[in-house]
């Protein structure tokens, strides 16, 4: 009988522990079901937030401000300026300013030309401003942000969860590939006299670094860091905080241009509150060259004869760039026992017989080769890749014309101004581009760069209508005048050719 009521007793707690048991499993599913329903919702607010980050990434481009007077050749086709051609902007304010400097260093600035220098940085900066303050707005980010998000919901956390930006978090900025490639490219040759840039080589381009600021004429000069052939992507939230903005700002950049951004999103109508921030670089997946797309280089002949008699000068006339014969003494008094007069005249313009552009140049002996390098230096801050032998093909095909002057500028065929073709045409002809004001001209002062040596009696010679010794003396000088490139021109070649005719009267 104690035996009956010792089993139905040890029946009845085992039947307890049974259900304890029961019931402690049943609690372990209900946790593991709700942890992985947690686990898998918190993924959904991750999986939401990165997508929406990165389209955030990607629509930032589209973003764009007008360009202010001095750059609108740096618009793309629709005219703006965006994370895509910045660079650009800032790329042409800097030549402009290291032309502007190196002037300075040559004695050859005017007030006019800092002036000038001062201006560009200034436009260049108000571009920036413009769309930085686009790039921070946060009502532009949320909207892009809410155009992926609302995709991707969290409908694990419940019916009618969803993702959206953090109130209590703003947007961070950042500057991240710190020394990178930007987009822009350019060739040290570009680069007049003193100036320096910092560059990275990729493939065969050599690209201005990122985030790196480089001085023209006192001025500092911050480019965005764009690496080539890289999408628009997430990075790990470490190395986006450490190249934020505020925890590590860029030394004498103002206001730099942000390429990297990071938020935190939440989870909204969801019984459990959960977060989860990302971060995501931008890159307009675009290049550019260094350039000043809207440019020009003049080259102009001046010719003035001086005309003595026994060493004495009697008059001064200009020729033009063909030949012709002028008198330049007429009736010059003999004095006794003599008598009489003396009338002189002169074959001038020989040197442009049958010439074009490039003996034009040459006509006379002497070393043209540092005058034609400023010339081409300038052409290639209008098209880096120009050379010397493309200065020369392109000189040799121009007819002289018996014109005055000359000008080099480039055509494009797109819209955005990226393919320079270098021509040239004369003041004769003047079918010049739109933007061309040649009444401008340049900012800097005229200052020799070479002479050419004097050749007697050729290729202008000279007769007198009484016997006597006479002869002509031919010689040149060869001018450059620098410009910034802010009224588009670069710069003034001018070759001032005199022709000195000697008269005597004889015995």
């Amino acid at each position: 009988m104690k035996t009956t009521k010792q089993n139905r007793s040890e029946r009845g707690i085992s039947l307890i522990l049974s259900c304890v048991c029961a019931a402690l499993f049943i609690a372990l599913i209900y946790i593991a079901f709700h942890y992985s329903t947690l686990t898998a919702g918190s993924q959904q607010v991750r999986n939401a937030v990165d997508a929406a980050t990165l389209n955030v990434s990607k629509r930032v481009v589209d973003l764009g401000t007008p360009p202010q007077p001095i750059f609108k050749d740096c618009a793309d086709s629709s005219g703006s300026i965006r994370l895509t051609n910045i660079n650009r902007v800032w790329g042409k304010a800097y030549l402009i300013n290291a032309n502007v400097e190196a002037m300075e260093r040559d004695s050859q600035s005017t007030p006019l030309s800092t002036q000038n220098a001062d201006q560009a940085y200034m436009q260049a900066q108000a571009i920036n401003d413009s769309l930085v303050q686009q790039l921070k707005s946060r009502t532009i980010l949320d909207e892009y942000f809410k155009q992926l998000a609302e995709k991707r919901t969290a409908g694990l956390l419940g019916q009618g969860a969803t993702v959206s930006t953090s109130q209590s978090n703003s947007w961070s900025f950042g500057m991240i590939d710190r020394g990178c490639e930007s987009n822009l490219s350019f060739d040290t040759k570009q680069l007049p006299g003193y100036a320096t840039l910092p560059g990275v080589g990729s493939g065969s381009k050599t690209y201005i670094q990122g985030y790196s600021p480089v001085t023209a004429h006192k001025r500092s000069f911050c480019f965005t860091s764009f690496r080539p052939n890289e999408m628009p992507h997430l990075i790990s939230d470490p190395y986006f905080d450490k190249n934020e903005e505020t925890k590590n700002a860029i030394a004498n950049a103002v206001n730099p241009i942000p390429n990297a951004f990071k938020v935190t999103g939440v989870a909204t109508n969801s019984k459990t509150p959960l977060s989860a921030a990302a971060s995501a670089v931008a890159n307009p997946q675009r290049q550019y060259t260094l350039a000043i797309p809207h440019a020009y280089v003049a080259i102009q002949f001046t010719n003035r004869a001086k005309w003595y008699v026994e060493g004495k000068k009697v008059n001064e006339t200009s020729y033009g760039a063909k030949p012709e014969e002028q008198w330049g003494v007429r009736n010059y008094p003999i004095p006794p026992p003599k008598g009489g007069t003396l009338n002189g005249y002169a074959s001038l313009g020989n040197e442009y017989a049958k010439a074009n552009l490039w003996q034009a140049i040459n006509a006379l002996p002497g070393d043209h080769t540092q005058p034609l390098k400023k010339v081409l230096q300038r052409i290639q801050e209008i098209k880096a890749d120009f050379s010397m032998s493309d200065l020369q093909q392109i000189l040799e095909k121009q007819q002289f014309q018996n014109a005055g002057k000359f000008y080099i500028y480039p055509t494009y065929k797109t819209c955005d101004l990226t393919d320079p073709q270098i021509k040239v045409t004369s003041d004769k002809e003047l079918n010049l581009p739109a933007w061309l004001d040649p009444t401008k001209g340049t900012d800097g002062l005229e200052a020799v760069v070479a002479t050419e040596e004097m050749q007697k009696d050729e290729p202008n010679y000279n007769w007198q209508s009484t016997k006597g010794e006479h002869h002509t003396e031919v010689s040149g000088t060869i001018k450059w005048a620098p410009g910034s490139g802010v009224n588009t021109c670069l710069g003034e070649l001018r070759l001032d050719r005199l022709t000195e005719c000697y008269f005597s009267i004889g015995q």
